[in-house]
């Protein structure tokens, strides 16, 4: 059980990183051309992309630890 609240308290973890990239990405694009750092723009967009590939592997790893019990029983 203490590693399903590990893993949960991850998959939090990972989602907030993932909305606060995602707003500072929102942020950095919704300014005037002139204002943009494209670096920046591409920065945030590589970290979405892996933040996005953690929270996928932490929801496999709950749905395969949630489901384990229940195929072994």
């Amino acid at each position: 059980m203490k590693l399903m609240s590990g893993l949960v308290e991850v998959a939090l973890t990972v989602s907030v990183q993932l909305q606060t990239t995602q707003r500072q990405y929102d942020m950095e694009n919704s300014k005037s051309p002139s204002d943009k750092a494209s670096n920046r723009l591409e920065e945030l967009q590589a970290t979405i992309s892996e933040v996005t590939e953690d929270r996928n592997r932490v929801a496999a790893e709950v749905k395969q630890l949630w489901l384990q019990p229940m195929l072994h029983a």
